[in-house]
């Protein structure tokens, strides 16, 4: 069986150049932590991006976008977030670890890389001939009002990268499945001839992208359609193309040969399995209950326990609850503790005495 490398690109033409950098999430409750000093003010963009995923272990999320306190610390487990871009995407982000399921809710400030965004549908590099693929990671690169700008470093490539703009709600936290490819039933495949091949908008068209492959590799094409000398290629791995070949670049297949189409390698990554020494109390709450760092009402509140969320009880004063969220995805500075007041948590329920035993 034969092993097909996916592509190295490289731009070729103005005309992708300008396809490749071209010119809203509700609405929340106000922050309770992450309030920013005058002198650390950042602009917010309305690009807001959720889901779940394993956060990663070792980052910190802060209280400002510069500087600050450390609100808690991401483990490695998989967590929800929502996580509003900023303008300026050289600063840190406003993150809140919560996505929709009840949990410890903290507001603060983390940088983007602490995030992995994958893409929810196709992305237009150059529209009508080349997407960055659904269920693939992008770095976010520049956002606009409701636009996101992400950037893809295509996979087997040197450092090649290409850059998509769509509205944020194709970006998600969310790991997404990679589309397969459907071959058409007429479809012939065509195996590239060197090492390089040229893309063209039409049939003796406009050259939109130069494709350079790696040493001794072949890239594979499917096509319905031919005109003159040119060949109408499709194709679909981390890039989806559909554009127009020369003829004499490419080698066709026997009619009715198949060939496997190459999958890119992925890595299924599930997150760290975290356990306490001990199974402690679990709380589940009716409603909102502010979280501080330390049992001190002068303590200013950096979140919330989310009405219906369940929670660790991890110790105790006779005023004040030190918990833990019970996906543990985020822990507390290691002089501190997330503590909740004692009378915001009702009491277990006094278990009902044994009946006494019948007189014999």
């Amino acid at each position: 069986m034969r092993t097909y490398l996916p592509l190295c690109l490289a731009l070729a033409s103005a005309t992708l150049a300008s396809g490749l950098l071209p010119s809203s999430s509700p609405r929340e409750a106000p922050l309770l932590g992450a309030t920013a000093r005058a002198d650390d003010a950042v602009v917010l963009s309305t690009c807001t991006i959720r889901g779940a995923q394993p956060i990663r272990k070792g980052q910190q999320l802060f209280d400002a976008p510069r500087g600050g306190r450390v609100l808690g610390q991401f483990t490695g487990a998989i967590g929800p977030a929502s996580v509003t871009l900023p303008v300026d995407l050289n600063v840190r982000a406003r993150v809140r670890t919560s996505a929709g399921k009840p949990t410890l809710r903290l507001d603060g400030w983390s940088s983007l890389d602490t995030f992995q965004v994958y893409t929810t549908r196709d992305v237009p590099v150059l529209q009508g001939s080349l997407w960055l693929a659904t269920g693939h990671v992008v770095q976010p690169v520049k956002v606009a009002g409701d636009q996101l700008t992400g950037e893809l470093t295509v996979q087997g490539s040197q450092d090649r990268k290409l850059r998509g703009t769509t509205a944020c709600d194709a970006f998600s936290l969310d790991r997404t499945r990679p589309v397969p490819f459907d071959i058409p039933g007429n479809a012939r495949g065509y195996l590239t001839k060197g090492s390089t091949v040229t893309l063209f908008d039409g049939a003796g068209g406009t050259e939109i992208l130069e494709m350079a492959l790696a040493e001794g590799a072949s890239q594979l094409f499917w096509s319905t359609e031919s005109k003159g000398a040119f060949v109408h290629v499709l194709s679909r791995g981390d890039i989806v193309v559909d554009a127009w070949a020369r003829l004499r670049d490419l080698s066709p297949l026997k009619k009715g040969e198949m060939m496997d189409q190459y999958i890119p390698p992925s890595t299924q990554t599930s997150g760290a399995q975290l356990k306490l020494e001990k199974d402690p109390r679990v709380l589940k709450v009716a409603r909102e209950i502010p979280v501080r760092l330390r049992p001190d009402d002068k303590d200013k509140p950096i979140g919330v326990i989310e009405a219906g969320a369940e929670i660790f009880e991890v110790g105790s004063t006779p005023k004040w609850i030190n918990v833990l969220p019970r996906e543990l995805h985020v822990t507390p500075p290691s002089d501190a503790g997330y503590w909740i007041p004692a009378d915001a948590v009702a009491p277990p329920p006094t278990p009902a005495p044994s009946p006494a035993p019948a007189p014999r």
